[in-house]
């Protein structure tokens, strides 16, 4: 017999991630690529990540979730998984909004409402520093932002200029193999704006982890030994960058 897991009679609205620590929760609104997400995004139907992962044939339940959220009112998937948490007798360690898809284009009043009801939470159960909301354009950003200034919009910069010149805490993903890409692209931006900036050590970690793992079959396949030590696993909780309002963040391209 299978069991279909529900809160208060419906589906669970909050859904896991695999880059959030232990507890972490996610609300997502719609498939990656959809009707929210912006045609200015560079990575649309061009290598997103997201869109990657809701395609594979193992994913598939979370390819079904997010159809169904994608037909239904996005103010009442806020709401559902604000009740959700609220619902918890201890916060999660890491709230992500979007992990695929993106925030609702032209939100309505009652979305705005929602937004703020988030923005109390976050605030009630001192979440506002472990909270990731990304927006994938700047006008976006700015609409969100100005639904509740306690919330911290991170804009991701869809072109070199935006990454230089963009207002407020900003993101970019860097196609580019290397740490000193990363490094140089994230002290570009420290250089024109004066902010602070990091690279993503979630993401960063999981490459190291790949190639080492790569490294270590390599080695048993050839019957010699494998000395180095696995790299140390980074998770989205204990590291809160994307959620600290004065830091600007780059990640590496995952797919």
């Amino acid at each position: 017999m299978i069991t279909t897991l529900t809160i208060f009679g419906r589906p669970p609205v909050l859904g896991t991630f695999s880059k959030g620590t232990p507890g972490s929760v996610s609300i997502n609104f719609n498939e990656s690529a959809g009707p929210d997400c912006d045609d200015g995004c560079r990575w649309k139907n061009n290598g997103c990540y997201a869109q990657t992962v809701e395609a594979r044939p193992d994913r598939q339940n979370l390819a079904t979730k997010l159809a169904r959220h994608g037909d239904t009112r996005p103010d009442w998937i806020l709401s559902r998984g604000i009740a959700e948490l609220e619902a918890r007798a201890e916060p999660p360690p890491w709230i992500r909004l979007c992990t695929n898809g993106a925030l609702p284009t032209n939100p309505t009043s009652a979305m705005v409402r929602q937004v703020r009801r988030l923005g109390n939470y976050a605030t009630a159960a001192n979440m506002l520093d472990h909270l990731h909301i990304p927006a994938e354009s700047a006008r976006k950003a700015a609409a969100y932002r100005a639904m509740d200034r306690r919330l911290v919009i991170r804009e991701s910069a869809q072109t070199w200029h935006r990454w230089l010149h963009g207002r407020g805490p900003m993101s970019t993903v860097a196609s580019g193999p290397g740490i000193p890409l990363l490094d140089r692209i994230t002290e570009a931006r420290r250089e024109a704006t004066g902010r602070l900036g990091g690279v993503c050590p979630a993401v960063m970690q999981t490459f190291r982890q790949r190639i080492w793992l790569a490294g270590r079959i390599g080695a048993d396949r050839r019957g010699v030994g494998w000395p180095s030590n696995k790299p140390q696993t980074a998770k989205c909780g204990p590291c809160n960058l994307c959620a600290r309002r004065e830091y600007d963040v780059t990640y590496p391209y995952h797919a």
